[in-house]
């Protein structure tokens, strides 16, 4: 029983991704780091980059819907999961019968391969009452490589080779923004909302009204379109776990955690095939989860 506990609470304590190949070139502006010492950065009131909020016009910005960082897609036309422990209602009983393709990572690079889910019943130590019970699942793959997400019920995905951006940070606050350049085009990731310390002299920052946009230009004319948002946080960050092309059509598309809470998860899947006119991403598919 105490194995079962340290392996769970382990799990739910190490929700990291994997970091991203380093094959497309990213810069970055206004570098802003999360838990900055002091003598870094001035007090709140002298960051006025750091702390304004830009609006952006409907004709220009596709909001997800809907806007809640733990909402789900207008339409569902993916499901995902990540290998890991969860608890019972956060994986579906017939999971392991469906047609799943994982995007995976080993020394030469990214890669999408249809692979066999494997799912099975797992003592949950938040919930169970003693190790009889195993209402938690565990989810994992028969590919050996480290995976990044496992995708399911849509035909966009097939196995391929997976051209792979390194941003230059993953986590992007307020006033910053991170670019780069993918089959030639140049993109750009930019957030705002307020941002201010905790309190005098504190390592840590308060940010609220986030919105995380990317814009590059399409067809002759800059497209910028809101990703996601959030109206606080709970000494979280919107996470982008990868950036690629994974539907095949030389755009890339984005994995990104918009869990707005240290104890939560919640990969979101942004594909470019199915976007609407105007639009740069469309969010296909997420999976959320909790920790302990």
């Amino acid at each position: 029983m105490l194995l079962s506990l340290l392996l769970f609470t382990y799990a739910c304590s190490t929700k990291q991704p994997v970091q991203q190949g380093a094959t497309m070139e990213s810069t970055s502006q206004d570098s802003v780091a999360a838990k900055p010492e002091p003598s870094d950065l001035p007090e709140t009131e002298s960051l006025p980059s750091t702390s304004t909020e830009v609006e952006v016009s409907s004709e220009t910005a596709d909001k997800p819907s809907p806007i809640e960082p733990w909402g789900k897609p207008d339409t569902i036309l993916a499901k995902i999961l990540t290998e890991g422990f969860f608890h019972s209602d956060e994986v579906w009983e017939d999971a392991q019968t469906e047609k799943w393709y994982g995007l995976f990572q080993n020394k030469n690079g990214f890669y999408l391969q249809q692979t066999n889910l494997e799912t099975e019943r797992y003592y949950d130590p938040i919930i169970d009452e003693d190790e009889s019970e195993k209402t938690g699942w565990k989810v994992s793959t028969s590919n050996q490589d480290t995976s990044v997400v496992l995708i399911s019920s849509t035909d966009l995905i097939k196995s391929r080779k997976v051209e792979a951006v390194t941003l230059s940070k993953q986590e992007i606050w307020p006033g910053n923004k991170v670019t780069f350049t993918y089959k030639g085009n140049p993109y750009t990731l930019q957030a705002t909302g307020k941002k201010k310390r905790s309190d005098a002299g504190s390592d840590y920052y308060i940010v609220s009204n986030y919105k995380l946009f990317l814009s590059t230009i399409k067809n002759g004319q800059e497209v910028k379109q809101l990703l996601v948002e959030s109206r606080f946080f709970d000494d979280a960050m919107i996470y982008i776990r990868f950036v690629g092309d994974l539907d095949g059509d030389s755009f890339p598309d984005f994995l990104i955690d918009r869990s707005n809470d240290y104890n939560g998860s919640n990969p979101s899947l942004f594909l470019s095939t199915p976007a609407k006119n105007g639009s740069l991403l469309k969010m296909v598919g997420t999976h959320e989860s909790v920790g302990c």
